[in-house]
């Protein structure tokens, strides 16, 4: 029997409704109905973080917006509309299915890996375990994850993954996510907060051939260490992961899953959603979590775009709209930086922290100077 989970239909995205009640959805209620909950709320930053990533791939796909003045139309509609949205899902359709047999959503079937419990793809689980123990702890460990749960492990998985061995051959390079904090601008409802961070699309370094994962038969080919544009990054394949799903008790469950490296990226690139302080000697060196220093002491680095510092582009692209005078310059908004404190392999800590400004501060370089 075929089993399946389509992420286009089949609820799996948490989501918080203004009366903190919380609501599963599937990609296109997330999207149509984003004006109408607050924001996305998963088990964890990172699991959080890896949604946000995945729902504005696939809305610059659908929507871009190519300038300025697209992002208006697009902000002051409110909503999304639903025609441009439910024509690229219908094109796509089978590739959104979690388990279909041919192209499994972001998932890659890779002949050097065996089997193993579905924990590997847990960041709850991995994230609290010696890493050389991990494998000897989960073998033991009976976790049957729901199609939901296993969905957004393997996202948080492909985002924050960590580097490490494999016993393939091959070492386990840091997912995209890793090495440094991803921020988000947040607005009063998921739609805001989405489009806030919509930041024109495509962008000069933004290739012709840039595409999500999802729209290709082997995401893997041209090998390659660095992305063909912000859709490419934003799904890159750092690993080829695959959920084994079976039926059980009438329900589908995935209990084992396999997993091998696959593309590492270019110590080069720079992620669009962090926030790098520039280096004379050492170049781009991305702001991270710390014990010993609260992340928002250095607000003015994510602020400000100078000689020393490169803000993430949302804040790049707010600082834009208030300049064209599309935002008011005296709303406030909150920032969210996301991710985990590690040392290598061993994660200490994984956090969210939230900091509010003024839109002015970014609207005027010498507030922040």
């Amino acid at each position: 029997m075929s089993l399946s989970f389509n992420l286009i239909d089949e609820p799996w995205i948490p989501c918080l409704r203004p009366d903190n009640t919380l609501i599963e959805l599937g990609l296109r209620e997330a999207i149509l109905r984003a004006h109408e909950v607050r924001e996305i709320a998963a088990e964890s930053p990172l699991t959080t973080g890896a949604l946000y990533r995945l729902l504005l791939t696939l809305l610059h796909r659908v929507y871009g917006p190519a300038d300025e003045d697209a992002w208006l139309a697009l902000w002051q509609a409110g909503r999304w509309e639903a025609g441009p949205l439910d024509a690229y899902l219908g094109r796509w359709r089978d590739r959104f299915d979690l388990f279909d047999p041919q192209h499994p959503f972001l998932q890659r079937a890779d002949p050097r890996a065996g089997s193993v419990p579905a924990a590997v793809v847990v960041p709850e689980l991995w994230s609290r375990r010696n890493p050389t123990l991990f494998q000897h702890y989960v073998e033991d460990l009976g976790i049957a994850l729901t199609p939901p749960q296993a969905a957004r492990a393997m996202l948080a998985t492909l985002s924050f993954g960590l580097a490490g061995t494999s016993g393939l051959g091959t070492n386990y390079t840091f997912a995209p996510c890793v090495d440094g904090a991803v921020f988000l601008a947040e607005g009063d409802s998921l739609f805001e907060t989405l489009c806030l961070n919509l930041a024109r699309y495509p962008r000069p370094e933004d290739g012709p051939d840039d595409r999500p994962a999802w729209e290709v038969d082997d995401p893997s080919q041209p090998r390659r260490d660095r992305p063909l544009g912000r859709l490419d990054l934003y799904t890159w394949p750092n690993r080829n992961i695959l959920l084994i799903p079976e039926s059980h008790g009438g329900s589908v469950v995935v209990r084992e899953a396999t997993m091998a490296p696959n593309l590492p990226l270019h110590p080069d690139v720079l992620d669009p959603m962090k926030c790098f302080r520039v280096d004379a000697k050492r170049g781009h060196l991305p702001l991270r979590f710390t014990e010993e220093r609260a992340l928002w002491r250095d607000v003015t680095v994510l602020l400000a775009a100078t000689e020393s510092s490169r803000p993430p582009l949302a804040a790049w692209w707010l600082r834009r709209l208030a300049e064209w005078g599309y935002l008011p310059r005296g709303r406030r908004l909150r920032f969210v930086a996301m991710g985990m404190a590690n040392d290598q392999a061993k994660v200490n800590f994984i956090r969210a922290e939230r900091q509010t400004q003024p839109l002015e501060y970014l609207a005027e370089k010498s507030l922040v100077d």
